[in-house]
């Protein structure tokens, strides 16, 4: 099986199809901002929103789009079709030739999303990846994501309802650890999807170690070319719980003010009680002395830090990932196109 990994189409679809054919692909992984924007849900697009699509586009120098207001600069982008091509996969004008599977990104409307996933708008061969979701491509590689952008002193509340943009909650990732424990079989693999990038996040990269991810990509961050890591081959033990704790310490802050008091997110908080390991550091990591660097890396702690490997994607017309499956060695092949600028 060959799968494409993409990221950050932000509505120029044509380049999904085109790069299907020449690779010869059988299904895409897309990482977010896919180009979740609908003329249907245009009114409910955010100001700044409606100014990026046009600062990103071919007319910036066309207009001051940011002196306009809302409902100029809402007219301008419908006039000049900068919401992408979604709508003409919605009716079905255009259809994506394989399966694509896909998490939300920071730019895609979530009410799109929502329509989408609750088969008020299906879109024949694209599927929204969810903390929920279970899909197993070539019967040992599992698919699980989490969309949308991620604000630590927000992790732990609560996302708000009608909201054009999707953030990463504490909520997903819970569900992504009972999905792991309910549906994960022996011998598959599993592979992450987010859009927000780990390396930007220490605490997702927490969750890596927890949770044991195979592999892990992302896009969001405009890089110019693919590019991979892991914990082990940038940081040692101590450098990691350095980089971890400050993140750490700003969750157990805001717990404690959620759980003084009386609201939704205390309550929701309570029922997250067995799962807050996971905001922890693994206990052998605690007992590690940080100021002693006479001390050798510690022993066993590469069980911990080998982990995920962490893949980030940029821009689709900058680069992508194609990788071959092999079912029977359970191997993988990796060919990295990228272009730098």
């Amino acid at each position: 099986m060959r799968i494409l990994v993409i990221s950050d189409t932000h509505g120029h679809l044509q380049q999904v199809n085109q790069l299907i054919e020449k690779h010869s692909i059988d299904a895409v992984i897309h990482c977010g901002d896919l180009g979740f924007l609908s003329n249907s849900r245009a009114k409910g697009i955010p100001d700044r929103e409606l100014a990026l699509l046009v600062h990103h586009s071919h007319l910036k120098e066309e207009v001051n789009i940011w002196d306009l207001d809302y409902d100029d600069k809402l007219r301008f982008v419908l006039e000049n079709g900068l919401l992408g091509d979604l709508d003409s996969y919605i009716t079905e004008e255009k259809t994506f030739n394989v399966p694509i599977y896909t998490v939300q990104g920071n730019h895609d409307d979530y009410r799109v999303v929502q329509d989408i996933l609750s088969g008020k708008t299906p879109i024949p061969n694209l599927y929204v990846i969810t903390p929920k979701s279970d899909i197993v491509l070539d019967d040992w590689i599992r698919l699980v994501g989490v969309g949308g952008n991620m604000n630590i002193h927000s992790f732990l509340s609560q996302r708000k309802k009608h909201s054009f943009h999707s953030r990463i909650h504490f909520d997903h990732w819970v569900q992504v650890y009972k999905t792991l424990e309910e549906k994960r079989k022996d011998g598959e693999k599993v592979w992450f999807i987010t859009h927000v990038s780990p390396g930007k996040q220490p605490i997702l990269e927490l969750l890596s170690i927890h949770l044991r991810p195979d592999l892990w990509f992302s896009g969001h961050m405009g890089v110019p070319m693919p590019h991979h890591y892991s914990l082990m081959t940038v940081y040692e033990t101590r450098q990691f719980i350095r980089r971890v704790r400050p993140s750490i310490d700003v969750l157990k802050s805001n717990m404690e003010k959620l759980v003084n008091e009386p609201s939704k997110d205390n309550r929701r908080l309570k029922g997250f009680e067995e799962y807050l390991h996971l905001l922890r550091l693994p206990e052998e990591m605690n007992e590690v002395p940080l100021d002693d660097q006479s001390l050798r890396e510690p022993r066993g702690f590469s069980k911990w830090m080998r982990g995920a490997f962490f893949f980030n994607l940029p821009d689709a017309v900058r680069g992508n990932i194609l990788i071959d499956t092999d079912k029977k060695k359970k191997e993988l092949g990796f060919e990295f196109q990228g272009r730098m600028y």
